[in-house]
């Protein structure tokens, strides 16, 4: 890393500790000056991870020792514990017409294009809305039309928001999941929404527990 900032969006993690940075501009950034406090196998995991990465996001997961000489840069990064971030009430959700909804649950589909952009990072749940617009595209991914709708199927993370067009935005998925159980739940007309009653905030409860 010879610049000061580099145009990576880096996720670091370690067991279910998220490393994440803290600048406006969603990119990893740290002074040349400390650069030597981080070991010397720590750039060497990210470089590799970095080789491997098809964009400019990419996850690395380090081990404890690399993971403390990283700490110490404490101006640089923010520790989430992803489990505090899933359970957390202000969890959203995000309606999708089926097959993208399972496609994107099964890792099928790695990005959802929309064309509005967002901030929001992190998982959030995915409703498979009642629409048949997309029918014609279940054969691509090989999947059944019988599949449950109307319902929260699963979750996926978003690890970044990318425009690839003028006006089209690109939200680059990282981890998924497809639940085991649907939570029939009433979609919204927004990209993004959150439990309004008792009823919605019990079914994000129990669906968010499964992430």
């Amino acid at each position: 890393m010879n610049n000061a900032t580099k145009e990576y969006k880096i996720t670091i993690k370690n067991g279910n500790i998220t490393f994440g940075d803290i600048f406006d501009n969603e990119y990893f950034s740290v002074n040349e000056s400390r650069l030597s406090e981080v070991q010397a196998s720590a750039w060497l995991a990210f470089a590799q991870a970095g080789a491997k990465a098809k964009g400019r996001n990419f996850i690395i997961d380090l081990n404890d020792s690399d993971l403390q000489s990283f700490e110490k840069l404490k101006d640089g990064f923010k520790i989430e514990d992803k489990k505090s971030v899933i359970s957390n009430k202000g969890i959203k959700c995000m309606s999708t017409h089926s097959p993208f909804a399972y496609a994107l649950c099964m890792g099928l589909k790695t990005e959802e294009y929309r064309t509005q952009p967002t901030k929001i990072r992190g998982f959030v749940l995915i409703q498979a809305s009642l629409s048949k617009a997309s029918d014609e595209c279940f054969a691509e991914y090989g999947l059944s039309r019988l599949l449950p709708r109307g319902c929260i199927i699963g979750a996926i993370e978003i690890l970044n928001c990318v425009e690839y067009e003028k006006g089209e935005f690109a939200y680059v998925v990282g981890e998924y999941r497809l639940f085991k159980k649907n939570f029939p739940i009433k979609g919204r007309q927004t990209i993004f929404w959150g439990a309004k009653d008792s009823k919605d905030i019990k079914i994000f409860k129990s669906a968010s527990d499964l992430i």
